[in-house]
């Protein structure tokens, strides 16, 4: 008589040998997702970074101009300086400016929620440099 199915040891190797791949390929699947999220911050930084541009332009005595808070509120740098931007995975944007007038800026996001939500930076200054420290 013979018996069809697979036995036990056969199971076995094959619940490890899927573990070893689950174990492989989602921690690179949560860093790529990571780093599609800081896109997001990377855009709109530079966004800020044209119009705080934009804005000595049109204001040379005032220089560049503060604004922080979500991205719609009254103070938000939306309204402020009169950009569009979305904001899913980060949720305040600050630029802070130094000199009367204004000869320097720095503009910061901050993380909503995830596992970069306390260390993850990101900001960009009146050179366009920017900096992720903490971030992926």
């Amino acid at each position: 008589m013979k018996k069809t199915g697979f036995t036990l040891v056969e199971l076995l190797v094959t619940i490890i040998i899927l573990g070893i791949l689950a174990g492989i390929g989602i921690p690179q699947y949560t860093k790529t997702i990571e780093k599609g999220k800081m896109r997001e911050a990377e855009a709109n930084l530079y966004i800020m970074y044209m119009a705080e541009k934009m804005y000595k332009l049109d204001h040379p005595t005032t220089g560049y101009i503060d604004c922080s808070g979500a991205l719609n509120d009254a103070g938000g740098c939306n309204t402020i300086l009169e950009v569009e931007m979305t904001a899913q995975y980060f949720k305040d944007y600050k630029c802070t400016t130094t000199g009367t007038p204004a000869t320097t800026f720095d503009c910061t996001a901050t993380r909503n929620s995830g596992r970069y939500k306390d260390d993850c930076k990101p900001n960009i200054d009146e050179t366009g440099e920017l900096t992720k420290d903490g971030c992926p």
